[in-house]
């Protein structure tokens, strides 16, 4: 479950507990699938697909497990490697009015950098 974080109003938090989701009609469900495409020393690529649409989403359940994005500057750290978050929408897809639209984005040369240097850093772990 993903809601607002009581302490900081700028940034939304993982619940522990469906009990603790429950006591506040703002914490809703949220479900990411994601897979690892690649191990690194200190990083992973990751694959997230959310199935849900909630504020952060991908950041917050990353972060709520213990493995926050690269250059998140709100739920992790910043980088010296990427001077954004690491993270990017290939594609999304979905229905509207009965019509199906599909976008898709190549990975910004910013994040193509950053992938090229940590596999030639380090090589994977796999």
């Amino acid at each position: 479950p993903i809601g607002r974080d009581p302490v900081s109003r700028i940034k939304m938090k993982a619940f522990d507990r469906i009990a603790e989701a429950q006591s506040d009609e703002r914490v809703r469900q949220s479900l990411t699938h994601y897979s690892v495409k690649d191990y690194f020393e200190n990083a992973s690529l990751v694959e997230a697909k959310p199935v849900t649409g909630r504020t952060h989403q991908i950041r917050v359940h990353l972060a709520a497990i213990g493995h926050g994005l690269l250059g998140d500057v709100l739920y992790s750290r910043k980088s010296s490697l990427i001077e954004r978050q690491a993270l990017h929408a290939a594609g999304i897809a979905f229905i509207f009015d009965g019509i199906l639209y599909e976008f898709a984005q190549e990975i910004p040369t910013d994040m193509q950098n950053l992938i090229t240097h940590l596999r030639a850093s380090c090589a994977p772990l796999t």
